[in-house]
């Protein structure tokens, strides 16, 4: 093999790990996000009545949930930093691919991020 060749599948390899990282921070965006709507979306005094009056597999994720519902200021800070987290990085990841330069780093994280984290978790 020439140095020629040996620096195409270089390059290659370097973009199809790249890619993976992307679907994977991708992943992160959608989990972020229906943790988000999931937990957000609980109210206090439901998981009490769940507790009290549900079936026993309910009563057991209710008595797990409450704690952490509990603390809903700390909770919603939790999820916004960590969405704020992958938001930050997935642009950063998509620069790095030869060939996706600024502009398009930033329009195709904004595209995975509102088909993956906004419009997939709710419709779901």
């Amino acid at each position: 093999m020439s140095l020629d060749q040996v620096m195409v599948v270089m390059v290659i390899l370097m973009v199809m790990v790249m890619v993976m990282v992307v679907m994977v921070v991708m992943v992160m965006v959608v989990m972020v996000m229906v943790i988000n709507l999931g937990l957000m979306s609980l109210d206090q005094t439901e998981l009490q009545i769940v507790i009290k009056t549900g079936s026993e597999a309910e009563q057991e994720n209710a008595k797990a949930i409450f704690p952490v519902r509990n603390y809903g200021n700390f909770l919603l800070c939790s999820l916004l930093f960590g969405n704020v987290l992958v938001n930050v990085v997935i642009p950063m990841l998509l620069d790095s691919i030869p060939g996706a330069n600024g502009i398009w780093a930033v329009v195709g994280s904004t595209f995975g991020i509102v088909v993956f984290g906004e419009i997939i978790p709710q419709v779901g």
